[in-house]
């Protein structure tokens, strides 16, 4: 492992060459391969889906999770990568690349929520608040939608 890359970094760079290798892996042998549980390893295909490597997983007996190699960025390296040293070495600087804009879009993302909280002023427990009640209402299924729109505007109407 590389001194520069944590535990998950490299977990994550390992996981990938383990999906290059084989055409599909189940996540209970991923866990036990990398002394996790599974619910770890869910959280890591899901950590590099959102880094752009196209992972697909199924359930059942034939399920598993299965990468996409043109998910790579030019993945015709991969093949050309004299051993998987120099394979690891070139993912694990395409992890960091990953990483690091995955970051620096979250730290944007953050600050234009502040900016919004302060534009507002609102208290930021309220705003969560806020945020919490859209998801709950963004889950509803639409005729449920419906109905509460129907009665907030049916109660809106009374209270004027």
């Amino acid at each position: 492992m590389s001194m520069s890359m944590t535990k998950k970094e490299n977990r994550l760079t390992e996981l990938l060459i383990a999906l290059l290798n084989e055409t599909k892996l189940e996540g209970n042998k991923l866990a036990k391969r990398f002394g996790v549980g599974r619910a770890t390893i869910f959280r890591d295909v899901k950590l590099l889906n959102r880094m752009g490597f196209s992972i697909s997983s199924n359930a059942g007996t034939q399920g598993g999770y299965r990468l996409s190699i043109n998910s790579l960025p030019d993945y015709k390296w991969v093949y050309e990568s004299g051993s998987e040293d120099e394979l690891r070495a070139k993912l694990n600087g395409l992890m960091s690349q990953k990483l690091d804009l995955l970051q620096n879009d979250f730290l944007k993302k953050a600050q234009e929520l502040k900016a919004l909280i302060d534009d507002y002023g609102m208290p930021v427990n309220d705003f969560v608040r806020l945020c919490e009640m859209i998801n709950q209402y963004n889950a509803l299924p639409a005729q449920s939608k419906e109905h509460l729109i129907t009665e907030l505007n049916r109660k809106e109407g009374a209270a004027v």
